[in-house]
């Protein structure tokens, strides 16, 4: 388990571009109009947000989502909202389906506390006519409704808001415009075990997948700066609320950045591609993705048997006319990058590595192309070739290749988590993706990495069987040719459980 990193709450100062910490949220004390309908003519929602209130008794209701109101702020189309008493505690989403009838999902006893933040989220969609309620991340009441929940909010008159019975304390409030999974709700609910306390993930937390859809998004945080100042919506939408509330309200911790999340970790042995005889290799299909010119960056982990022979470790222009296109392999006891300035041209540059490789010893290499300028890391040591002021043209009918170029196999040895990037990782990133031994390596799961640069991901992973080849990217369909092996090599990676 990784130990909890980020500002922790004695830490000052504060200021509007501090990291993770703890901030103040907003007290909802009043109606809060959104300049938006939200739910307009969506055939499927998520709402969320972080809430505390303080203020006990059954009938105490706060409001976190109104839909429509008139002019007294009493719900027309349909409310999210909760209600405190300790035991006798309900949280409820109600709306009125194509039948003009009201339909809810709610969930009483739930044992909400005063005084305690709770991440409350609602799920609906028109395709099943299901609504589904969330409490801290975990799923605790499904309903089925009876009628048609129908397309929300077609006969819109008046704006959604925020209101209430009593005050209580918001600090983040989502909607989406699609129906989240358990699995994407539950990573919206961030907490470590380390401090026993949970936090809210802001959005430059949010990775680009959990961004999808979001139609507003809205940090209720005083003194923090996510792509604006507080109260803005971060979506794009440009969805104001008015009044803004005030900020005195309980302190919650932010998460503003995704390497300062805490996770659990699992380390786990990783099953390895063995190719021993030269029919024996893996290609990917052809992927638009992977036609790449000039900034690029490879890297791949490998235990050979043989480094004296015509070895191809790996290339991106699989069964290039004569095996002409760039390839890393090892020929003669060294570890060699061999340079086409475009693939089948009859001319070359062929760079022996300096840093030695031992059979039957795992080692990292990283091959990375900046500015018509290569450089190989072997583990942690990097060499920066002469310049050749190429760009490696690929073929679009080409694809990536382990184990060969021209379409025979070879006697590589051991081979496991083949990357390749559409662009060029700096020296501290080459060395994150090192992480410090040949042998051990951090999961697809818990890399941080832009989502729209990483081209293909690794060969094998802990929580593949053995046999089993995938591209975590989704852009390339890997394959195997011949009779490849799959066995522990020793190989260990570390994924978030």
């Amino acid at each position: 388990m990784f130990p909890f990193i980020g500002i922790q709450a004695d830490e000052e100062p504060k200021t509007p571009i501090s990291a993770s910490g703890m901030y103040n949220s907003s007290l909802i004390s009043t109606v809060y109009n959104y300049s938006d309908y939200l739910l307009e003519s969506l055939s499927e929602f998520t709402i969320m947000a972080w809430v505390r209130f303080d203020a006990g008794g059954g009938t105490n209701k706060m409001t976190i989502y109104g839909g429509q109101y008139d002019e007294l702020g009493s719900p027309k189309t349909g409310t999210f909202s909760f209600e405190g008493d300790n035991g006798a505690d309900r949280i409820d989403f109600s709306i009125t389906s194509s039948a003009s009838t009201t339909l809810n999902v709610s969930a009483t006893n739930t044992n909400l506390a005063e005084d305690t933040w709770y991440h409350l989220c609602v799920t609906g969609s028109v395709l099943d006519n299901e609504l589904k309620l969330f409490l801290d991340g975990q799923l605790i009441k499904t309903s089925t409704m009876p009628y048609s929940i129908g397309i929300p909010w077609n006969a819109i008159t008046n704006k959604s808001y925020t209101s209430l019975t009593v005050p209580f304390y918001m600090a983040q409030f989502n909607v989406f415009e699609r129906r989240l999974t358990e699995v994407e709700v539950l990573e919206h609910y961030v907490y470590d075990d380390d401090t026993m306390s949970s936090g809210v993930l802001g959005w430059d937390a949010m990775t680009p997948t959990q961004k999808v859809d979001l139609i507003y998004s809205s940090s209720f945080i005083q003194n923090i700066s996510i792509s604006g100042n507080e109260f803005n919506d971060k979506t794009g939408n440009s969805t104001s609320v008015s009044p803004q509330p005030s900020l005195t309200g309980e302190q919650i911790y932010i998460y503003t950045d995704a390497s300062d999340l805490p996770s659990d970790t699992t380390i786990s042995p990783v099953n390895s591609l063995t190719l021993l005889n030269g029919t024996d290799y893996v290609r990917g299909t052809k992927s638009t993705a992977l036609e790449l010119e000039g900034e690029q960056t490879w890297s791949i982990r490998v235990k050979p048997s043989d480094i004296t022979g015509v070895n191809q470790i790996m290339t991106l222009n699989f069964n290039a006319p004569t095996g002409r296109a760039t390839n890393l392999r090892f020929l003669g006891g060294s570890l060699q990058l061999v340079q086409f300035p475009s693939v089948g041209v009859n001319s070359s540059r062929t760079d022996n590595i300096a840093e030695s490789v031992t059979v039957d010893e795992w080692v990292y290499i990283a091959v990375v192309l900046s500015g018509g300028v290569a450089s190989v890391w072997v583990n942690d040591v990097k060499e920066s070739l002469n310049p050749y002021n190429i760009v490696w043209g690929n073929d679009a009918l080409l694809d990536l290749a382990v184990g060969t170029v021209t379409g025979g196999g070879v006697e590589l040895g051991s081979a496991n988590r083949v990357q390749v990037w559409n662009r060029t990782l700096s020296d501290a990133e080459v060395a994150e993706d090192y992480n410090g031994s040949p042998t051990e390596y951090v999961c697809y799961d818990k890399q941080v990495t832009d989502g729209s640069t990483l081209i293909t991901g690794k060969i094998l992973d802990v929580d593949l069987s053995a046999g089993t080849l995938i591209d975590h990217t989704g852009n390339s369909t890997l394959s195997e040719v011949g009779s490849p092996t799959y066995t522990d090599q020793g190989m260990t990676a570390e994924c978030t459980s």
